[in-house]
Formats: structure tokens, C-alpha cells, sequence
């Protein structure tokens, strides 16, 4: 934008809510005066920024160096000053030695670095508390509505003289580009799960499942098969779930583009951070299946998993007295072990529920589609093969296995009982038979 100042020294900036059918309305607006920008001792017309780069993201973009600005400032301020040649380290202001290396003890290595007596330029003009690089944020007013604050706005403004020539690149606003990862979880074992449900001889057993989703992609949600009548809260699966999603690796957040009702014109944009929650339930073949327990895992802060059963527990829970040790997925890139489900309980008491031994491992897309995996047990079923779980013959649906019901529950439980029983009817045929073959072979004998 081209402009007079003073003439046109004022700029509004004016946020609406865009109407298809009718016109705009305005939802606020903000009323900046640049005369007092350009004209302020602490040269507020381009912030300063922390390093001189003179390539890169963040590229020197003012119309004047840090030498050139300095100058000015010691003129302006009537300070002695001596301006350091090429590739010098020290300056010398009103007497005032300032040296490089002070200010670049920690610095890491840099090749957007511009020269050395620039950056100790730049160094020296923080010293003087000058506006620095930086983002305002500013109120935003309805002049229907005056003195009511309608939200706020955050952006910056750089004025560059152009009597000084073009400034430098302007900066790179556009919105970052997520990338695509996968994440894989394999669900490979369950222990100590609560037995939720009593048999009809009373025996205490669960029908496991486990349910998966990522926080935001919810109608995404996957789940194992059934492990049928676990006795002892054991449940075999090896089950893979595949979860697709957009990932800012700055934000350290997924990315969701969507609409969200049909009649919306444009696509809503959300960013929440990459949670897993896993559930264990109970399958109920008659009634609302029984939540027994999860577990939710922050990708960028997964707790550490414990490398058995009998160490997986109450210290693996963020909330607790135990210092709880995280791990990022993104940077590890796989993870397997045991972690805790939890159950809340009334009185803010909380108790484990089941145990889950699980195997996470996120991809990138270029990584996902040289090692291809597919649901469940499904082809291609490598990285890692899954093979059918070795569950215990007592695991079965007693409506489809008639026989095994008998064999499991009926024999087991009543086997004497049914051995008396089937003598006693063996026993009452044998009579009956005899009753009726008996009048025959007398009738024959008197004959």
C-alpha cells in the first residue's frame, strides 16, 4: 500500500462476515495512526528483529542494516560512536565497549547468518529499547456499538520511506501445509480386565473388545473382534488399527478441514492436539455393551509403557504423586509395552481396570506406503504379521457352538449329575424293553 503522510496518516482495518445474498456486515474494526509510528524515537516503522539473516524464512527486510539504523540512533541521540569495519567484532558507543561474543555465547550454528559486525549492529540497537520484531494485538470496535469490544485482531505493521528504496522480501504469511502420518497401534494382549458379567452357574468372566479412535476423528473409530467368557480378564487379539491424519509438526497439532453442517459453504479448519484414547468394554449380546476402562495417550507426550503386566500400573498415570516420564511418538517413532485403563469411580476415586499391551508406531506418508499394513488382520498383513490369537477353548460365543456349550459349561458343571441321569434312562429303557418283550417269551415257552 502507497501512501502520504501526513495527508493520509491514518489506516483502518476492518474485519466482516461475509454474506452471500446480501451485503457484508462489519464486525469490527481498528484505527491505527502511522504518523506517530514514523515519527516516535523508538523507530517503530519495522520491529527489529533477534538475528540479522540475510537468506532463510527470515530474511532482513527492512530498507536500512543494522549499521545504518545504529547510526542514526547515535546521531539522533548525540552519542559518540565508531562504526566497526568488515567482519569486526567489537563497537565502541559514548565510550561503551560492546563485543560479539558476549552476545553469541549459546548461539547455534546458522547459515542464514548475515556479517558479523551487522549481527553486533543488531545487538547493540536492542540495547537502546527500540521496538523489536513482534505481533499486536489490537481491539476490535462496531461503531454501531462503540466502546464494546467485538474480538481482537493480531497483526503487525512496517513502514519503509521511499525515498530509500525497495525494502527487503516481505515475509511469508501463508498458513503452514500439514503432512500426512499414519499412526499404526497394534493391540496385542489385555490383562487383569474386570469381570463385569456372572454366568449361570455364577462364574465371574468378561466378553473383552477394545475401541479405538484419535480426538477430533471420531467417526473413524475401529475395534478387535471378541474375546469370548475370559475368566481371568485375559484377552488375546492381535489387531491392528490404521489412523490417517494431518499433522503441523511446528504446532505439534492435527489438522482437521471439514464442514460442518452440510449447508455451510466453506470447509471449518480445527487444530487439536494428536490424542489416541483406547477403551476396553464388555460385549453384551442383549443389552448396551458395559464400559470397563481407557486410556488416552498425547502423541507428543506419551507415557512411557511398562515392559510387563506386573509393573504396568497406578505410577504411569499423569495426575499421580509418581513422576510420570513422557515421550514423544513422533521423535521416538515406536513404542511397545503395557499401559494402564482406567475406571472412574464416585468420590473422584479412580482404579485400574485392565491393562492393555499395545505397539505404536507413526509414519510419515512416504513411509506408510513403502511398508503397507492393512485393518485388523486384513491384507497386506505385515510390519508386524498378525496371526490368528491362541485364545483358550473355553473362548466361545455359546449361541453359535452348541457343542461346546455342553462340553464347557453343562459337562463341566454338572457331569455327574448328568452321568446319573443318562444311566437312569439307559436303566429305565433296558426296564421298559424288558416289559415289552416279556409277555412274548412266556407265550412262547407254553406253547
Amino acid at each position: 500500500m502507497k501512501l502520504i503522510l501526513p495527508i493520509q496518516k491514518d489506516i483502518c482495518i476492518r474485519c466482516k462476515d461475509y454474506d452471500l445474498f446480501s451485503s457484508d456486515d462489519i464486525i469490527g474494526e481498528t484505527w491505527i495512526d502511522l504518523e506517530n509510528r514514523l515519527l516516535t524515537k523508538y523507530r517503530a516503522t519495522c520491529g527489529l528483529p533477534l538475528l540479522y539473516n540475510e537468506s532463510g524464512p527470515n530474511e532482513w527486510r527492512d530498507s536500512k542494516k543494522p549499521s545504518q539504523i545504529l547510526e542514526d540512533v547515535c546521531k539522533l541521540r548525540n552519542l559518540e560512536f565508531t562504526l566497526p569495519g568488515s567482519g569486526e567484532t567489537m563497537l565502541i558507543i559514548d565510550k561503551n565497549t560492546f563485543n560479539l561474543e558476549n552476545y553469541e555465547k549459546t548461539q547455534t550454528r546458522n547459515l542464514h547468518l548475515g556479517a558479523k559486525e551487522e549481527r553486533l549492529c543488531l545487538h547493540v540497537l536492542h540495547e537502546f529499547g527500540l521496538v523489536p520484531e513482534h505481533v499486536e494485538t489490537r481491539k476490535l470496535y462496531n461503531p454501531i456499538q462503540p466502546g464494546v469490544e467485538q474480538g481482537r485482531l493480531q497483526m503487525w505493521v512496517d513502514i519503509f520511506p521511499r525515498s530509500l528504496g525497495p525494502p527487503g522480501p516481505a515475509f511469508d504469511i501463508k498458513p503452514r501445509k500439514p503432512k500426512k502420518y499414519v499412526l499404526r497401534c497394534v493391540v496385542w494382549n489385555t490383562s487383569n480386565v474386570m469381570l463385569d458379567d456372572t454366568s449361570l452357574y455364577g462364574d465371574k468372566m468378561s466378553d473383552i473388545y477394545v475401541k479405538g479412535w484419535m480426538q477430533g476423528l471420531e467417526d473413524s473409530k475401529q475395534k478387535t473382534d471378541v474375546h469370548y467368557r475370559s475368566m481371568d480378564g485375559e484377552g488375546n487379539f492381535n489387531w491392528r488399527f490404521v489412523f490417517e491424519f494431518d499433522y503441523l509438526p511446528a504446532e505439534q497439532m492435527i489438522f482437521i478441514k471439514r464442514k460442518e453442517h452440510f449447508w455451510n459453504l466453506d470447509d471449518s479448519e480445527t487444530k487439536i492436539p494428536p490424542v489416541l484414547t483406547l477403551q476396553i468394554w464388555d460385549n453384551d449380546k442383549f443389552s448396551a455393551d458395559d464400559f470397563l476402562g481407557q486410556v488416552s495417550l498425547d502423541l507428543n507426550r506419551c507415557i512411557k509403557p511398562a515392559k510387563d503386566a506386573e509393573n504396568c500400573g497406578f505410577h504411569q498415570i499423569p495426575g499421580t504423586d509418581f513422576g510420570v516420564k513422557s515421550v514423544s511418538l513422533f521423535e521416538q517413532r515406536r513404542l511397545k509395552g503395557w499401559w494402564p485403563c482406567i475406571m472412574d469411580l464416585s468420590n473422584n476415586r479412580r482404579e485400574i481396570a485392565g491393562k492393555l499391551e499395545l505397539e505404536l508406531e507413526i509414519l510419515n506418508e512416504e513411509e506408510s506406503f513403502s511398508k503397507p499394513a492393512g485393518k485388523g488382520r486384513e491384507e497386506p498383513n505385515q510390519y508386524p504379521r498378525l496371526d490368528m490369537p491362541k485364545r483358550p477353548e473355553t473362548s466361545f460365543l455359546w449361541i453359535s457352538s452348541p457343542f461346546k456349550t455342553f462340553k464347557f459349561i453343562l459337562w463341566k458343571k454338572h457331569k455327574w449329575w448328568l452321568a446319573t441321569g443318562i444311566f437312569i434312562v439307559l436303566l429305565g429303557i433296558f426296564f421298559l424293553l424288558f416289559l415289552y418283550s416279556m409277555p412274548g417269551a412266556i407265550w412262547s415257552k407254553i406253547l
